[in-house]
């Protein structure tokens, strides 16, 4: 297990994990604990913070060229064969948002900041019976001014030409888009 990798490292190591950090909250609670008793420097990775894209979609906020920002999209309709990630996806107590969304959550927390809340439900898809999620919807609350919604789909059967994974923001000055993959 992870727990017993994060025990044998020597003290002080810093560490890069996969997400998810574990398979549930007890867990990730104690992978927590051992990386604090060994005092390892660790993080979870979050790699789309710094594609190039996204890297570039930062700057255009930062230097002001969208203006203030009242809008972001995420909009993945797409097809994810859960059944050769071979994570043992039975065992995961949510699949969708801990082992892909979380990707675009911790971006959009990097350009938006902390949400006020969150409401979010993942439901399965019974061409995956075994796998406890695969579609989820999600909208970050950042008060009455910014509309932040996820809507992600890991489901679509139709063929390349009818799936799509955007991005769409929209700011007071102007918008941008990222396509993925």
């Amino acid at each position: 297990t992870l727990v017993e990798v994060i025990e044998a490292l020597p003290r002080g190591t810093n560490v890069l994990m996969q997400k998810p950090m574990g398979c549930n909250f007890g867990e990730a609670s104690q992978i927590l604990e051992a990386c604090r008793q060994r005092q390892l420097t660790a993080a979870v990775n979050l790699q789309l913070r710094f594609g190039p894209a996204f890297l570039a979609v930062r700057n255009a906020i930062e230097s002001g060229m969208l203006g203030e920002l009242v809008d972001l999209e995420v909009r993945l309709s797409c097809h994810t064969p859960w059944e050769d990630w071979g994570i043992g996806n039975e065992d995961l107590e949510f699949v969708e948002m801990t082992t892909h969304s979380i990707h675009y959550v911790s971006w959009i927390r990097s350009v938006l900041g902390n949400p006020v809340t969150a409401y979010a439900r993942s439901v399965k898809h019974p061409r995956f019976p075994d796998t406890s999620d695969c579609r989820t919807s999600a909208i970050l609350d950042y008060g009455d001014m910014v509309r932040c919604c996820l809507s992600l789909n890991h489901t679509n059967h139709t063929g390349p030409a009818h799936r799509q994974a955007r991005i769409t923001l929209m700011g007071t000055r102007g918008g941008a888009i990222v396509d993925i993959g």
